[in-house]
């Protein structure tokens, strides 16, 4: 494994039992049922879960790619609707398959720790692909803002798996980033298909929109984090 696991650890990670809960109302009523449908009436028991990370994963990656290919530079840049709206249903799609690689797991019997650190790699890649492809949405270009944006971004899923290690287990709160803060992001897609990404460079009292948007992933965070830190 490239010693991606130290070998005092490949021991214990066979004893490893993953324990979680997520409080969202939109995961229990929607996200969840929508999975489990999937799940129980599309995916043949011979499709293996890592096969459904994967998968998902890509419903990803191949818009940043295709973003990349067209600003390979900045984090920014007239990105047509067309690609917004793709990038949206990618989002949602991966959630779906995020969610839905679990429920295969079990339905199989092919729960295992390693497919756990495989669909939570996934996950911290993600954090990175997503981000690139918010930023270059919002125009923040090559400057300290994303720089920002990105630090709230992965200080979120840090924080989250630094509690997780330490209690024993990942409890996500009512209102969560993968859940509610994916949602949010493929509204803010759709939103700037429709009007454009140069909205986002507008000012109100001298403000951009797009620092706006960082202030506000700013004040979802902080409390977030902070809660990681008191649970610990």
């Amino acid at each position: 494994m490239l010693n991606y696991i130290p070998a005092r650890y490949e021991e214990q990670l066979n004893d490893y039992k993953y324990k979680g809960s997520d409080a969202s109302l939109f995961y229990k009523h929607i996200l969840s049922p929508l999975a489990q449908h999937v799940v129980d009436n599309y995916f043949p028991e011979t499709l293996a879960p890592n096969t459904i990370t994967l998968i998902g994963f890509q419903f990803m990656l191949i818009p940043h790619l295709i973003i990349l290919f067209m600003f390979p530079a900045v984090l920014g840049g007239w990105i047509p609707a067309w690609l917004l709206i793709i990038t949206a249903i990618g989002h949602f799609l991966y959630m779906i398959f995020d969610n839905a690689d679990g429920k295969q797991a079990r339905k199989t019997g092919n729960s295992s720790p390693l497919g756990l650190l495989f669909d939570h790699g996934c996950d911290a890649m993600n954090t990175f692909v997503s981000g690139l492809c918010v930023f270059a949405a919002l125009q923040l270009g090559n400057t300290m803002w994303a720089l920002v944006g990105y630090l709230i971004a992965f200080g979120v899923f840090f924080m989250a798996t630094w509690e997780e290690y330490f209690v024993g287990s990942l409890d996500l709160p009512w209102f969560n980033g993968a859940n509610e803060g994916l949602v949010g992001i493929i509204l803010l897609y759709i939103f700037t298909a429709i009007v454009g990404c140069d909205f986002w460079l507008k000012t109100i009292g001298g403000i951009q929109f797009n620092h706006i948007v960082v202030f506000g992933f700013s004040f979802i965070a902080i409390p977030t984090i902070i809660s990681n830190i008191r649970n610990v």
